[in-house]
Formats: C-alpha cells, sequence, structure tokens
C-alpha cells in the first residue's frame, strides 16, 4: 500500500497503530497466562501446584497495573487526538490530484501485488527452515503469516467467496501451529523473567524450574508439527487458490 497513501500519512499510521498495538501486548500476554493458570498447574505433580501461587499473584497484580495503563491511555489527549484525526482523514473525499503514484489505480492492483508479493515471502521463508534453524526464523514467519492473513482477510471481498474461505483455512492451520510455538516461547520467558526479578523462595523456583523444562519439550514438539504445517499450506491446492484470485485480476 506504500504507492497507495502519502508517505507522511504512512509514516504516521505507523507511528500511531504500532504504538496503540504495543500497548496492549503484555497484557495480552498476561492474560493468556492467567485464562490458562489451571492447566499449567495440571502440569505438575499436585504437590508442587501450590508452589506457583506466589506467580499467579504476582501476575494478577501486573495485570490491574496494565489494565491501568491502557485505560489511561485511552482517555488520554493524545489518544483523543490520534482518533480524531484518523476519523477526520478517512472521510476526507478522494484527492482530485493525488500525491501518491498509486492512488488512483483500481483497488484490485494493489491487493493483488500486496497479496502475491506476502504470499511468495511465507513459502519462501516456510522452506528455508529445518531443524538446525533459530526460533527466530519461526517467529518471523508467524508475522509475515500474520500480515497475509490480515491482507486476504481485508480483501476479500473483491474475491471468489468459497476461494478467499478456503484460503484463509489452509493459513489458518499454519498459524496455529506458528502462534502455539510463539506462545510456549512467551510462556518460558514470562517464567525465567519472573524469578530473575523476583528471588521467589526455592519451592516455587522448584516448581517453576519443573514447568518450564515441561513447556520447552512441548515447544519442541509443536516445532517438529510445523513441518507438516507448513507442507500442508505449501501444496498444490494451496498453489492453485492463490493463483485463482490472483489471475482473475
Amino acid at each position: 500500500m506504500r504507492k497507495v497513501f502519502p508517505h507522511r500519512i504512512l509514516q504516521k499510521a505507523k507511528h500511531d497503530y504500532g504504538r496503540l498495538g504495543k500497548a496492549t501486548n503484555e497484557l495480552r500476554d498476561i492474560d493468556v497466562y492467567l485464562l490458562e493458570a489451571d492447566y499449567f498447574r495440571s502440569l505438575l505433580p499436585e504437590r508442587m501446584r501450590p508452589a506457583l501461587s506466589p506467580f499467579f499473584e504476582k501476575l494478577s497484580k501486573s495485570r490491574s497495573i496494565e489494565q491501568k495503563k491502557i485505560a489511561r491511555m485511552l482517555r488520554s489527549k493524545e489518544y483523543q487526538r490520534t482518533i480524531r484525526f484518523w476519523r477526520k482523514y478517512f472521510a476526507l473525499p478522494p484527492a482530485e490530484r493525488p500525491e501518491a503514484a498509486g492512488a488512483k489505480e483500481p483497488i484490485a492492483v494493489p491487493a493483488g501485488k500486496a497479496i502475491a508479493k506476502r504470499y511468495r515471502r511465507v513459502i519462501k521463508d516456510g522452506r528455508a527452515i529445518d531443524d538446525r534453524s533459530p526460533d527466530e526464523w519461526l517467529h518471523q514467519l508467524r508475522i509475515d503469516c500474520k500480515k497475509l492473513r490480515y491482507l486476504l482477510e481485508f480483501f476479500q471481498s473483491l474475491y471468489d467467496p468459497q476461494v478467499m474461505q478456503e484460503l484463509i483455512r489452509h493459513l489458518k492451520g499454519l498459524q496455529d501451529n506458528l502462534g502455539q510455538f510463539n506462545d510456549l516461547y512467551v510462556q518460558q520467558q514470562k517464567l525465567q523473567a519472573y524469578v530473575e526479578e523476583n528471588s521467589p523462595p526455592s519451592h516455587t523456583v522448584l516448581a517453576i524450574g519443573y514447568l518450564t523444562g515441561i513447556l520447552g519439550e512441548k515447544q519442541k514438539s509443536v516445532r517438529q508439527r510445523f513441518y507438516r504445517a507448513f507442507a500442508q499450506f505449501d501444496d498444490a491446492e494451496t498453489a492453485e487458490l492463490f493463483s485463482k484470485i490472483l489471475d482473475e485480476k
């Protein structure tokens, strides 16, 4: 979309929407943990489960702090100015002489180019991953898949709805795998950070170490399932579906 909107608008969008996204990251990660608290306890021997209580109590307090931060941000004058700006901007009529080179192109042209580019990147990056690849490669692929999903959903009204639904379904299987891999990584990091920053009692440290080990094994298992999930996306059927939507415009 870089040639559709003026450069200054793109830069402001990156800043404004990036800021809003980052503001909710920590709260989202905490919520994932708290919603799964009973599951995490169930992974431990029964005698060790109470030792996790200090960790979840700390998370609950952190959640309250993060929620208040977001509430303050949503009430802030800066946030209100940001929302007013974008509401006003998107309500403007199309410029008669747009400064962006691609602003007068039919929307299907940049949409098709963006979808094709993102699809090729997902395929290229996914095929490059093997057992020796660092975890960061899977994290980047997850982001690439997320961007492709956004494009497919945002522009789906331009294409055959059945084809788009099938494409999104195919992509979702891969996203589920990569999302689970990322969540397990974040959960281990959160546990380790808690131990380093809070010096909990030894029985809590032991329980967290035990849980971290289990989550690490689960992450390895999810990574092994990645190859099958990616192969199901990187197949002839999915390629044909993409060809249908990219060739029809």
